[in-house]
């Protein structure tokens, strides 16, 4: 069962204070209990898998008419950066577009309008980065026109850290369909300058801090042995590194590499194959070590061709 909505209040860089309802998407990953966690002192509302219904059932036991912002938190998912809220992909372009479309305007609207809504934030990481993720934005923001509801999405990656109790903090990310072009990619933020950290890559430096069993990845996966695992790490930019506990990303493929005495080292690509997280060969380990790829493009056309590659 759905938890009942609460509502949060967060401070914007003027000092007003903008109330926020925050949905988290349900799932059993440490990514999502990491936000879980730090959003409210007691479980926020989670959306299962049948998102949709859960969603207007949350908002439905909404009554005070203060509201002004919905926050809908989850993974971003695939090389669009959609974002992803339990099984639903919010995607206005695929054969689940009409959904989409109908949700928002016949069933999602009306709400939006009883609660005063007025900010609708996506926020998975870099959903604002894709010309899909734009559109999809630009959509939705078109659907809610009479309303005069601004849609945002991300510029950056997030991750647990830019949450508090109160909701989403780092409002630096944010970036708004009305700036009428879809952001570039960055990670200069200040919200990821307390995640970095000093490790190279090398199997047996990489952290090991906390110990939690390490999900399966919901994605393509594949092995890379010897010379293909060093084509790998050619591509990788190990000059800086992140640890970022509940990273809002799902992986896009698991590359599986033997490091000798039968331990495996698990490498997961991530936001459009900008990113690599890189756990070492111990099961409890749940974080890892993010870091920047230097030619995405090779990186996703190489791991495509590994051999191996099997759906999860």
């Amino acid at each position: 069962m759905t938890a009942p909505a609460q509502s949060s209040k967060r401070l914007i860089e003027s000092g007003d204070v903008v109330p926020s309802i925050n949905i988290i998407s349900a799932g059993t990953d440490l990514e999502l209990k990491e936000v879980r966690d730090r959003v409210e002192n007691e479980p926020p509302p989670a959306v299962d898998r049948q998102a949709v219904q859960s969603i207007l059932q949350t908002l439905r036991r909404l009554r005070a008419p203060a509201e002004q912002t919905l926050d809908l938190i989850g993974h971003s998912a695939g090389v669009e950066c959609y974002l992803k809220i339990g099984e639903w992909v919010i995607d206005g372009f695929s054969d689940e577009g009409a959904d989409l479309r109908d949700f928002v305007r016949l069933r999602l609207k009306p709400l939006l309008q009883q609660l005063h809504i007025k900010q609708l934030r996506l926020l998975g990481c870099a959903t604002a980065t894709t010309e899909e993720g734009w559109a999809t934005m630009q959509t939705i923001a078109q659907w809610l026109a009479d309303l005069d509801v601004e849609v945002f999405g991300t510029n950056r990656i997030i991750y647990a850290r830019n949450f508090d109790p109160h909701g989403f903090t780092a409002l630096d990310v944010l970036h708004s369909h009305r700036e009428n072009q879809k952001a570039l990619l960055g990670f200069d933020g200040d919200h990821l300058a307390q995640a970095k950290v000093n490790v190279p890559l090398r199997p047996d430096l990489l952290c090991r801090e906390q110990r939690w069993t390490l999900q399966p990845a919901s994605c393509p996966q594949c092995s890379a042995p010897g010379d293909l695992a060093q084509e790998i790490w050619d591509l990788v930019d190990s000059s800086v590194a992140w640890s970022l506990p509940g990273l809002l990303a799902a992986p896009l493929y698991e590359v599986q590499i033997p490091t000798g005495d039968d331990e495996v080292q698990r490498l997961h690509a991530l936001v459009k194959y900008e990113l690599v997280r890189v756990f070492p060969p111990d099961p409890y380990d749940r974080n890892g070590v993010v870091y920047r790829v230097n030619d995405s493009k090779a990186l996703e056309t190489l791991l495509a061709s590994l051999p191996g590659t099997s759906e999860p």
